[in-house]
This record gives C-alpha cells, structure tokens and sequence, in this order.
C-alpha cells in the first residue's frame, strides 16, 4: 500500500489546525505530511499583505509545522510577482530564507517560464533554496520544467477540469516519468493543487503525485472519507503500467489558465512585492 503523502494548502493556521486534528484522529502519522503551500491568493484570503503580516504568518506555519512532528515538511511561499529582476530575486530569496521559526525550512514557488527558469539557473538560486515550479496547466511544460533541478512542479488538474480539459490524461503522462524512468525528466516529484472536490482528489491519488489539498476540499470530506484518505484511498489501483498513449491534447486552453493564474497572483502580491521593493531599495 502505498503510504500518504500530502500538503495542506491555505495560509490560515487555524483552518490547519483545524484539518490536522481531524487527520490525526483518523490515524494519519505526522510524516505523510509534507508541508503547507501558499501563494498570494491563500495570504490575501486572511488579510496578509504587508511585510509584517507575511513574516507573522510565515512563522505561524512554520512553527505548526515544527510542533507537529512533521520533520520532512517546508513550507511553500511564492515570490510575490511572477518575474522579478535579478536584484529583487536575490534580495527576496535571501529574505525569505531567514524567516520563519529557525528549525521547518521554506519552499520557493516560482512561474514556469522560460525566462524565470533560466533566471534562476544563471542566479545559481537551485542550490540554495528548494524549488516548487506553481501554475502548470498541462503535461508538456511540467516536463519541461522536470528538465531543470527544481523539488517539485505543480500542476493544476482542478482548474483545468473547470474548463473542459481532460486531467487525468495529463496525469497519466507525467506518471510515465516514473514506470520508465531512463531518458526521462529529473527526480522533481509532482503535486497536484487547485483541486475542487473530494471526487476530483480521489482521481489525483490514481496518480504518483503529492497532491496538495485547500479547505474547500477538506471541508466536504465527512468522517468516513478522513478515515479512507488515511490508508485505503491509497491503495488505489493505479492506471495500467504500460500505459504509452499519445501526448494529450494542448491548446489555448491550456496556455490561458497558466497566464491567467498567474495575472491573479501578481495582482494579489502587488501590496507585498512593492513594499519590499522599497524597503530593500533605501
């Protein structure tokens, strides 16, 4: 059986608190979970939007984190514009690397362009903080992004079903990462997000992925499905190994929910990236 591996997704500790006491009493262990992702939509959703609030929180978070025993969980914190300038990039990741409660690490997420992938190479920034690469709405650029050193690509199968794209069969290409590994993509593991409903969170567990649950989701489960998703969900057949069908089908769909993922993130990070900006430019 395979065992659970997960992240909580929101930046409110009280709604974690709240999931994790429910996920212990049905038997989950403090080591399948894997960490707390956020991006300015989760921070915005508690009023976090000054430098202040945003250090608060992410000690919060990481201080549960701490406290919980889950020694192998980061916590996710997303740059607050999708591209950022040299400067700004190494002053924010020399920032956040020293926040939090000394002991859970962070987690950088970054946009999946080209141009900020290769930023982050140039700036030598995979050896210095993890990486989690956000916003990907199909398989071909989650691949791509697997070509770099990055810890993980996310990929967003509850968005892309919202708009009539065919999930799973994107999930099933990206698992051939892992039945044919040779000439295959880098050792990055997948998380799925953005997932709607506990039905929509069953299919992504048919996948080899770390799927990355918000409180929509964990509010709809009742006590029975707390209990399956602490063993026997993930015991799931997963599709038939020998599976090689052909790439899924891309098209605008898939690039505009990427772009328009990310023009909401940096619409909601505004407050936060320009503070920053002019508190490290004095």
């Amino acid at each position: 059986m395979r065992t659970p591996e997960f992240m909580i997704d929101t930046a409110n500790l009280d709604d974690v608190e709240k999931v994790w006491d429910k996920l212990t009493k049905a038997g989950v262990e403090p080591s399948s979970l894997r960490g707390i992702t956020t991006n300015p939509n989760a921070l915005a959703k508690i009023n976090c939007n000054s430098i202040r609030d945003f250090e608060i929180t992410v000690y919060k978070l990481t201080h549960f984190l701490t406290r919980c025993g889950a020694k192998q969980a980061t916590l996710h914190v997303q740059m607050p514009r999708s591209s950022m300038s040299n400067n700004e990039l190494d002053m924010w990741v020399a920032y956040i690397k020293q926040l939090g409660d000394g002991r859970t690490k962070l987690t950088m997420k970054v946009s999946p362009y080209t141009r900020t992938l290769e930023q982050l190479r140039a700036a030598g920034i995979y050896s210095i903080i993890p990486l989690n690469v956000t916003g990907v709405a199909d398989a071909a650029t989650a691949l791509r992004c697997f070509t770099h050193p990055v810890n993980y690509v996310s990929i967003i199968p509850g968005r892309m079903e919202e708009v009539g794209i065919d999930a799973s069969a994107h999930l099933k290409m990206l698992d051939q990462r892992y039945t044919y590994p040779r000439g295959t993509a880098g050792g990055g593991r997948l998380i799925t997000g953005s997932m709607r409903t506990v039905a929509g969170l069953r299919r992504a567990l048919d996948h080899n992925n770390i799927p990355t649950i918000g409180t929509r989701v964990w509010d709809a489960m009742t006590d029975m499905d707390y209990l399956g998703f602490a063993g026997p969900w993930w015991d799931c057949a997963p599709f038939e190994p020998d599976y090689l069908g052909d790439i899924p089908f891309i098209d605008q769909r898939n690039v505009d929910l990427t772009q328009q993922f990310f023009f909401q993130m940096d619409e909601l990070g505004k407050p936060l990236y320009d503070e920053f900006v002019s508190k490290q430019c004095k």
